[in-house]
């Protein structure tokens, strides 16, 4: 009898500890303050937006959109180059991320409006976007729905949009498994995301190095970089500024349709992807340079995730219209 109570015992212990898990982490009471740069745009509904605006101040405006676990302080390019080209380099924060309010926005269409009204305040009529990563839906999703303010759109290794067969079967699947845990799961997902953060924080420059040794040669030199390496470790803590739960958002508008007709788009587009590429496959560059029209698609030999990097000065050039 006396063991039955035991056994019953530790099994509720055990219930509540994964239920307890797989809630996942709640919001930080206070976000991080990383002494990092950058300014909140307020929107005419009161949401904040987080920007940084880094390059030629009187220059040609790019919005840039970061990849997952990225910010608004992830820089292709330094200051040097951007004012060469004479670019005003604006990186965004997107919700719950660095300086952004949370927000459940429910699609990456509903970015471009925002996109049009940040533009507007920053005296932007008219402007390029970048997008790198999970920051290509926002780019597209703005050109798609603000022709007439976007100039031009580059794309370097966009993630898969699921709502595409061909794209969803070709992805690699330990991105896939870690997209759809996040719309299974989003309370496991935001712990595994904690400790992930437990293990940055522990060692932030060696958790670089280390990222970088896993990645092919080409991105392994340059991910190795002093600067980079450094530009990495503030763009990472900023990203878990306020914790998991912007982050876990991210992935369940991954998981979702983009929402985008890529038909629809006019303004010029180019794509740059490495064949190599172990997080979004090479095949998402082909199809949407195939559907979008004036779109270009550049294939970088044995590159890796990393092209926006390892390809900056031409994408700069040609966002400078150079």
């Amino acid at each position: 009898m006396k063991r039955r109570w035991v056994v019953l015992a530790v099994a509720m212990c055990l219930a509540l500890g994964a239920g307890w898990y797989l809630k996942g982490p709640g919001p930080l009471p206070e976000p991080r303050d990383t002494g990092t740069p950058g300014r909140t745009i307020v929107l005419r509904d009161g949401r904040r937006i987080g920007i940084v605006e880094r390059g030629d101040a009187g220059g040609y405006p790019v919005l840039y959109f970061h990849g997952f676990l990225g910010s608004r302080l992830e820089m292709i390019a330094d200051e040097r180059m951007l004012r060469r080209f004479g670019i005003r380099w604006i990186g965004v924060d997107r919700p719950g991320v660095g300086l952004s309010a949370s927000d459940d926005i429910g699609s990456y269409v509903d970015w471009a409006n925002d996109a049009g009204e940040l533009a507007e305040q920053l005296g932007a009529e008219k402007f390029s976007v970048m997008g790198w990563s999970a920051g290509a839906p926002l780019a597209l999703a703005i050109a798609a729905h603000l022709p007439d303010r976007v100039d031009r759109v580059a794309i370097a290794a966009p993630i898969t949009a699921l709502g595409v067969e061909e794209l969803r079967l070709a992805a690699p699947r330990a991105w896939l498994f870690q997209v759809r845990l996040a719309g299974w799961l989003p309370g496991l997902m935001g712990r595994r995301l904690q400790q992930l953060d437990a293990r940055r924080q522990a060692n932030p420059r060696g958790f670089e190095l280390d990222h970088a040794r896993e990645e092919v040669p080409s991105d392994a030199r340059i991910l190795s970089r002093d600067d980079v390496v450094d530009m990495m470790v503030i763009n990472r803590a900023e990203a878990f500024r306020q914790g998991t739960s912007g982050l876990v958002h991210d992935l369940l508008l991954m998981s979702r349709d983009w929402g985008v007709e890529f038909e629809s788009i006019r303004v010029p587009v180019r794509l740059w992807h490495g064949d190599q590429d172990r997080i979004a496959s090479i095949r998402n560059s082909e199809y949407l340079a195939g559907v979008i029209p004036n779109a270009e698609f550049v294939p970088v030999k044995d590159g890796g995730h990393y092209v926006a990097l390892t390809q900056a000065e031409a994408i700069i050039k040609w966002l400078a219209r150079r």
